[in-house]
């Protein structure tokens, strides 16, 4: 279970902090991202599928998902960040950074993880077909 570990060394912190859990759920997307590309790229590429559309039928398979998670978290901590009262000042610094972080990975997952997997699949490709990797 090293995803559930890989967090902690990007961004190091207390244990047991709401950070820690959305650290978690952005790992996981990412990580279910990249294996569904792959398993679309081995089940599509011996088909004779061009690997651009291996990539954006992968990822398609995965915007739903990816977005109804990060909504639901972004729409749960909507009433802490527009909070008047006792104890809003503090929920608002809990919740506005992990409103923009999820944003953020969310955007990174569906958009730069699929760019990179291609970039990737391309350079192997190209490095199998030139016989530098056997």
């Amino acid at each position: 279970q090293f995803y559930l570990i890989l967090p902690e060394f990007i961004c190091p912190s207390s244990h047991n902090t709401i950070l820690d859990v959305f650290k978690v759920i952005s790992t996981e997307i990412g990580v279910v991202m990249i294996s569904i590309l792959e398993l679309t790229f081995h089940n599509s590429f011996e088909a004779g599928a061009d690997i651009e559309q291996i990539v954006i039928k992968g990822s398609i398979i995965r915007l739903r998902p990816i977005v109804m998670t990060a909504m639901s978290i972004i729409i749960g901590l909507l009433p802490a960040m527009f909070a008047y009262g006792t104890g809003a000042r503090m929920t608002k610094f809990i919740a506005s950074p992990m409103v923009g972080g999820m944003i953020t990975a969310t955007i990174l997952n569906l958009l730069l993880l699929p760019t990179l997997y291609l970039i990737w699949k391309k350079w192997e490709l190209g490095q199998m077909n030139s016989g530098n990797i056997k």
